[in-house]
Order: C-alpha cells, then sequence, then structure tokens
C-alpha cells in the first residue's frame, strides 16, 4: 500500500505536475520512423519466469506509442495477466497519480512518468526499486540511463533524450552555408547570422519560462555540468553556466533565434515558411515532429548532430530528459516489475524501438541496421549516429522549483535585463535554498 502524503509533499507534488504538462506536448505520436527493426535481438537477454506472472495488473501509460504494443504483444505473451491498461496525457496521468497517492487508493500497479520530477514521486515510498528485476539486463546500459533516487535504480530511461542539432540543409546549402562544415557553436551561431541577414530566417530557437529552464538544463549537461550533483546538492560549474547563457542571450540578440517553442501554434507554419531553419531537440521531437508537421520538406533536413564548445572537444550530446515505467508497491509486485522489464527483451525490445525510435539501451544497436535510412532525412543514419554516442548523466532534483527559479533567470537574461553572471549567481543562491 502506498505511503500517506503529508501535506508538504502533497504540495511538492501539486508543483510537479505543473511542471510536466510541456513535457507532455512536446513528442506528437506519427508512424515509426523509418523501416522495421530486426524481429530477433540476439544481445537483449528473456529471462523466463516460472511461472508466468498472472492476476490481474494496472498500467498508466502516457507513452501512446507503445499502446498497441502493450495490448497485441505483451497482453497475448502474458495470457494469465489480468491486463487494465488506461491511456493518458502526461500531464492528466500525474494529476490523477497525485490524487491517488494522497488518498491511497485507486493506484496502478504501473504507470508511465516524467524522468524531471521522479525524485518527488519516490520520496513518498510508493514505488518498488527494481534493482533485482533490472539485474539481468545491466550489461546493457549505462548507469545514467537508470532512474534513480537515494542509490535505487526505480527503471530505465524509457525513451532517448539525447540531444541533436537538426537543420534545413538544402535551405542553408541555397543560401551558401555548408551544415556538414560547422563543428562548434560559434560556428554555427557565424551560419545563423550570415542567415538571418542574407534570407531573415532563424537557425535556433530560444523556449520561455519551464520550457526555457529544461532546455537550458540540456545545454548543461552537454557540457558535463548540471543544477544539482547526484547527492542532491547545488553543483553546477558557474562559469561555465554563466558562458553558456551569454552565449544563447547573444543568439537572440543577434536575431538569430526563434523566441518561442516547438509547441506553439505558429511554429510549424514558420517552419514550412522556411523561417525557422534550425531546431535544438532530442530525437523524439526531431525524428517524429519534422515529418510529421512538414512532410512536404523531405530530403531536405539533416540531423547535424551536437556542436561542440571548442573545436578539440570530442563529439558529445545533452539529454533533455525521458519517462519511464515506475511500479508501486501494491498486491502484484511480480507482474508489475515483469511488465516494466519486459521491453528489454527480445520480444519486447523490438516494440519499444518501433515506438520511439531509440532508447539507451546498448542491444538498441542491433535494430539500427533495419532503421537507419530515414527517408525525410535524405536516408541519414540518425539513430545510429545518436545511439554512437554516450548517454550523458542527468540529476534531476526538485524540478518544479528549479524550473521556476532557473526559467525566470533565463528569460530576464535572455531579454537583456540583466547579464548572464546575474542570473546564474542569483539561481544558485535561490538553488542553494532548497538544498
Amino acid at each position: 500500500m502506498a505511503t500517506e502524503l503529508t501535506r508538504r509533499g502533497f504540495l511538492g507534488l501539486s508543483a510537479a505536475i505543473a511542471s510536466t504538462a510541456a513535457l507532455a506536448a512536446c513528442a506528437k505520436p506519427s508512424p515509426a520512423p523509418g523501416g522495421s527493426p530486426s524481429a530477433t535481438l540476439t544481445g537483449a537477454p528473456s529471462p523466463t519466469l516460472s511461472p508466468l506472472p498472472s492476476g490481474p495488473l494496472t498500467v498508466w501509460n502516457a507513452s501512446s506509442q507503445l499502446n498497441d504494443a502493450i495490448k497485441n504483444v505483451y497482453a497475448p505473451a502474458r495470457p494469465d495477466v489480468e491486463l487494465s491498461l488506461v491511456e493518458l496525457g502526461m500531464a492528466d496521468l500525474q494529476e490523477r497519480l497525485l490524487v491517488s497517492l494522497a488518498t491511497s487508493t485507486d493506484l496502478p500497479g504501473v504507470v508511465s512518468i516524467s524522468s524531471r520530477v521522479a525524485d518527488q514521486y519516490f520520496a513518498t515510498g510508493a514505488f518498488l526499486p527494481l534493482g533485482g528485476a533490472l539485474e539481468p539486463f545491466a550489461g546493457g546500459f549505462a548507469e545514467s540511463a537508470y532512474i534513480t533516487y537515494e542509490g535505487e535504480n526505480y527503471g530505465y530511461a524509457l525513451n532517448d533524450g539525447r540531444m541533436g542539432m537538426w537543420v534545413n540543409a538544402a535551405y542553408l546549402d541555397e543560401n551558401g552555408i555548408d551544415a556538414a562544415a560547422l563543428v562548434t557553436w560559434e560556428e554555427w551561431a557565424e551560419a545563423g547570422r550570415k542567415l538571418k541577414a542574407d534570407t531573415g530566417s532563424t537557425l535556433f530557437l530560444q523556449p520561455t519560462g519551464n520550457n526555457a529552464a529544461d532546455f537550458f538544463a540540456s545545454y548543461l549537461n552537454s557540457r558535463g555540468t548540471g543544477w544539482w550533483d547526484e547527492s542532491g546538492k547545488v553543483g553546477v560549474d558557474e562559469d561555465v553556466a554563466i558562458e553558456t547563457l551569454d552565449f544563447m542571450a547573444g543568439l537572440v540578440r543577434d536575431g538569430s533565434a526563434y523566441v518561442g517553442f516547438w509547441t506553439d501554434q505558429a511554429y510549424w507554419e514558420i517552419v514550412r515558411q522556411r523561417q525557422v531553419a534550425g531546431v535544438q531537440t532530442n530525437f523524439a521531437i526531431g525524428g517524429r515532429n519534422l515529418p510529421t508537421n512538414v512532410p512536404e520538406q523531405e530530403g531536405q533536413w539533416r540531423m547535424a548532430g551536437w556542436p561542440r564548445w571548442r573545436s578539440s572537444d570530442a563529439p558529445g550530446t545533452g539529454t533533455y530528459g525521458s519517462t519511464f515505467f515506475g511500479v508501486l508497491r501494491g498486491d502484484n509486485d511480480e507482474a508489475a516489475a515483469d511488465f516494466a522489464t519486459y521491453w528489454l527483451t527480445e520480444d519486447g525490445l523490438p516494440e519499444i524501438v518501433k515506438a520511439f525510435g531509440t532508447v539507451p539501451y546498448a542491444p538498441v544497436a542491433e535494430t539500427a541496421e533495419g532503421q537507419a535510412t530515414l527517408p525525410f532525412f535524405g536516408g541519414q543514419k540518425v539513430i545510429e549516429d545518436l545511439v554512437s554516442l554516450p548517454y550523458p548523466t542527468a540529476n534531476y532534483y526538485r524540478w518544479s522549483k528549479v524550473q521556476e527559479i532557473t526559467g525566470f533567470q533565463i528569460d530576464q537574461a535572455v531579454q537583456g535585463a540583466i547579464s548572464a553572471e546575474e542570473a546564474i549567481r542569483t539561481a544558485v543562491a535561490q538553488l542553494a535554498e532548497l538544498a
């Protein structure tokens, strides 16, 4: 049975709900990119449970791409499990979970949650660590791909948050810019200034508010730092954060960044008109939203990789966050844990790859051949390019407050109201009060 929430915990979870609404809107479902992955994955273990799990199991799922596979693949594979699948949007799911945790009623066995707010849910004591259930798959994961809390593994990144620089390479080429020759952020910034001067179009994106906080965190993450360290203390490299924010604010000052977000109603229309020629985002957004929203631009777009801050840096990327299947303590823990890990088995992994394109689990590389060439991106091996990069570590603690504090400071710096240094120093001081 779930631990009853204190009033303080309830209020903290209430704040978490609002902070995840933007993530819920990010990835617009669409058919899986490219061809189907290989049917057999020799690298994916297939643990045999004896007997197979049985009994009632309720799953709340906000990762809509997997709903068909849950009903048509998982359910037949577990005929003795009395599955009840509840399909919800992320914001609705987390609001409903909040109420259920607060009242200790109507709780599911498994629920999909945003990794950014996981710590606030784990703090209730209602979730079951999955260390033992994940052990057969441990060889395929970097530690950074696990969802952890106080030294325990509670799940794994269900979709891949690794970031890429997606650009309309054909449009850039028409205007004398060779995207393949650009390596560093400054080289890209110069290209953005040229594009703005020659055409009036922008090459970059700068969101505001909570989205600005998440976006900036992915930039920090790509530079090997972040607001929190592993212990939940403020651990950001302030000099790196100041340099990064000053760079991002400079893109806006130059006029080469679109201030808004890919969920804005008008965003895809201006992409269609080539008023925006680039977006910095993860696989789920770039790999799915571009083909879905501007299909007539097939063959024009490329994933150019994540730029380097210094030409001497090794190739890398940041992570924007992910969702995961969390298991709540209940009357059928065995079936719930089996469901959460089923998607890493030989039968389940092809489904998760079809649903999300890629996931930070080593055997996924074996599926890259089947989905290597994406027609929309001119046959580029987008998935293979992404999974070849390390999956970066991200520490998401007290994320609703992080969004509130850092999003405001980032907006102020981008608008020129304060300096990047003042914004970062103020954010660090306010975050330190939370620790």
